[in-house]
């Protein structure tokens, strides 16, 4: 049991660092959804 309890402590940190791959895939969006709107008016 006393096994089972430092290993649910880790369980947690490896969520946190699945958190941050879900911020880098919103990161790369954001500047990509920025240069779609100054090619519009550029088209036009």
């Amino acid at each position: 049991m006393e096994k089972k309890q430092p290993n649910q402590g880790k369980q947690p940190s490896q969520k946190g660092e699945k958190k941050t791959f879900s911020s880098d895939k919103p990161k790369p969006t954001t500047p990509r959804m920025e240069s779609k709107p100054p090619s519009g008016p550029k088209g036009k």
